[in-house]
């Protein structure tokens, strides 16, 4: 433009379409102000050339299916369940009622993880024994703390979408007859922690039978992804698949099983970092680049699930810049939804410190910029030390309990950026590609 007056004009125009909302949050309080402008014309008078609102109409956009939302574990129930019911209920409104989070979406455990007060799967038999029929398979254990906790958040928006994804199956399907990855680090491991092939269809057998027991407990599982960390040789519990193995266990037992009994629920690969290196073994574009190009295993594949961690044993607090791998995926498979499945501060609490939430930031916006549906943080809730956590993995969380300090209540400033983000990146919401 010429002149100012042109672009007053031009404003004055553009607003008459556009209503645009700014809002100002505070890092650490609920305090937050939203102000209407009007018109466009008037911000030349508050704005300097740092603050610029430009529209791009003809730029092309996707539909946003997932939103935010966060995980409920057994150790984050743990430390609610010893709170008076006053303060249970101030953890649940601040993450799942309209005038907190209204998250979206939960990820869960199917069987145990590293943050669970002890190892099991819903198959447990004693050592030596196998269960090829599941006559022994009962979810009993998740009845007592983990079920009524979904189904309280559930209560808040009957449209809550669930996530579950397996940390490993029953001990007696692995090769190695252990549910953890025994002396393993990334990709790298003295044992091989893969399922037995023998066990494929048991499996997947098993998975249904987890879904269709919530489902008697009134909740619907969404989707499920394939393996937490699928080449990840955790030392807590973990199962390694090749793209190979996948391949063979979505397109011929798997996917069958779900048409075959009408399993609604979508299957999401990988749920593990963004990495290309040794570390990552076939690495986030290898290997799901391999599964995705056998058609009949993706005809069954919803998407990719993917971790903020930037990925190797001698660094993981470094901020990922990985977020070009999610843009080749999506470029090659345009229709294969990605989808933020976990994100977690490590190395213990950081109580009521900026640098977690600068970093959710970070990952966020630069996530959905690369084509993300959904952003899932981790456990909704620890304790101050970063726990319970039987694996001395301990861990920042948004929420954290003073459970020897009368039930103090710590909402750290991750958890006023998680807020700020869900209350706007809601699903059915709308996003530049």
């Amino acid at each position: 433009m010429s002149s100012r007056t042109e672009k007053q004009s031009l404003l004055k125009k553009i607003s008459n379409i556009y209503n645009v909302k700014v809002t100002s949050v505070a890092r650490d309080s609920e305090n937050s102000e939203e102000v209407e402008i009007k018109n466009f014309a008037n911000m030349l008078t508050i704005a300097n050339e740092n603050n610029v609102i430009s529209i791009f109409p003809n730029s092309k956009r996707y539909l946003i299916e997932v939103g935010i939302g966060g995980a409920i574990t057994e150790s984050a129930v743990s430390v609610i369940n010893q709170l008076p019911k006053n303060k249970q209920k101030e953890i649940f409104d601040a993450y799942f009622s309209k005038e907190g989070c209204n998250y979206s979406i939960i990820r869960t455990h199917i069987g145990s993880c590293d943050f669970c007060l002890s190892e099991y799967s819903y198959d447990d038999i004693p050592q030596g024994k196998t269960d090829k029929t599941l006559n022994n398979f009962s979810i009993e254990h998740d009845e007592t703390n983990l079920i009524p906790a979904i189904k309280r958040a559930l209560s808040y928006n009957k449209d809550l979408k669930v996530l579950s994804s397996p940390w490993a199956p029953a001990a007696w399907m692995k090769i190695s007859k252990k549910r953890s990855g025994l002396f393993g680090v990334g990709s790298l491991s003295l044992f091989n922690n893969n399922i037995n092939p023998k066990y494929y269809r048991v499996y997947a057998n098993y998975l249904s039978k987890y879904i269709e027991a919530y489902k008697e407990h009134g909740i619907n599982i969404w989707a499920i992804t394939l393996q937490n960390e699928t080449q990840n040789n955790a030392r807590w519990e973990s199962c390694t698949w090749s793209s190979s193995q996948t391949i063979d266990f979505i397109a011929n037992h798997l996917g069958p099983l779900f048409n075959e009994l009408k399993i609604p629920a979508r299957i999401l690969l990988w749920d593990w970092n963004k990495g290309n290196d040794l570390f990552h073994g076939e690495g986030f574009i290898g290997y799901n680049s391999k599964v995705l190009s056998n058609s009949k295993a993706q005809k069954y594949i919803y998407g990719v699930g993917f971790h903020w961690y930037a990925g190797n044993s001698f660094n993981i607090l470094k901020w990922s810049e990985d977020f070009k791998q999610l843009k080749e995926i999506k470029k090659k498979f345009p229709t294969i939804q990605l989808l933020a499945t976990e994100a977690c501060q490590e190395g213990g609490p950081m109580l009521r410190e900026w640098q977690p939430a600068a970093r959710y930031i970070h990952d966020i916006i630069n996530d959905f910029e690369q084509g993300a549906t959904g952003w899932i943080d981790w456990n909704i809730v620890l304790d101050i030390h970063g726990g319970p956590n039987k694996n001395s993995n301990n861990c920042h969380s948004p929420i954290m309990v003073d459970l020897k300090g009368g039930g103090n209540i710590i909402k750290n400033p991750s958890y006023y950026v998680l807020k700020q983000f869900s209350r706007y990146v809601r699903p059915g919401s709308w996003n530049k590609l």
